[in-house]
């Protein structure tokens, strides 16, 4: 596996891994104050995208 397929790899899997954990914190902080479905799939979606940002802070600042 050359450098760019590695470098591939890893942004993958950084955006899948922050994604799923930017999901888990929406749903479990909707789940704990008692949302409703609007108000959870709401919840789950913005921190989803907050976790895709996360995500791409994390590459920018680790670029090679």
């Amino acid at each position: 596996m050359n450098h760019q397929e590695r470098r591939l790899q890893r942004v993958v899997w950084t955006y899948t891994g922050f994604t799923i954990i930017g999901i888990a914190v929406g749903f479990g902080f909707a789940v704990l104050l008692g949302f409703g479905d609007t108000a959870r799939s709401v919840s789950v979606g913005a921190c989803a995208v907050l976790g895709v940002g996360a995500a791409v802070a994390y590459l920018l600042r680790s670029a090679d």
